[in-house]
């Protein structure tokens, strides 16, 4: 996930990371956030992400989900390294926000699945054409 969207979960008072579920948080300085890194549950990186994905694969890591941010979002889907995108329709117009996307691109989708959330919402699960 990206630095912004680490500090708008945690500053919001969300449970500390869980060993069971390894978090790695893209950020320009890590050094930053020594004091709350703990290896192998919370790290901070600034490593590209092709770096980041063969390093995690190396250490016997199949799948990944990546979370929330524009920059994020687009430092990976220019890396090649997203095979799906998963999108949430909920009942509520917002009028404004944080864009999918950081950097313009021309990514081609195709619809594998969709499932209701609960009485409003719609999950869409696409394949990225590759």
């Amino acid at each position: 996930m990206g630095r912004a969207t680490f500090e708008q979960a945690w500053g919001g008072g969300m449970p500390p990371p869980s060993p069971a579920r390894r978090r790695v948080v893209l950020t320009r300085v890590p050094e930053k956030f020594t004091s709350l890194a703990m290896p192998g549950v919370l790290e901070f990186t600034a490593a590209p992400p092709t770096e980041i994905v063969l390093r995690l694969r190396a250490e016997g890591c199949r799948t990944c989900a990546l979370l929330g941010g524009a920059q994020a979002h687009s430092l990976f889907l220019a890396a090649g390294l997203v095979d799906e995108i998963w999108l949430t329709i909920e009942a509520r117009l917002f009028g404004g926000g944080t864009p999918l996307l950081a950097a313009p691109a021309d990514v081609h989708l195709r619809l594998l699945a969709h499932e209701p959330l609960g009485e409003d919402g719609l999950l869409l699960k696409y394949a990225v054409k590759k």
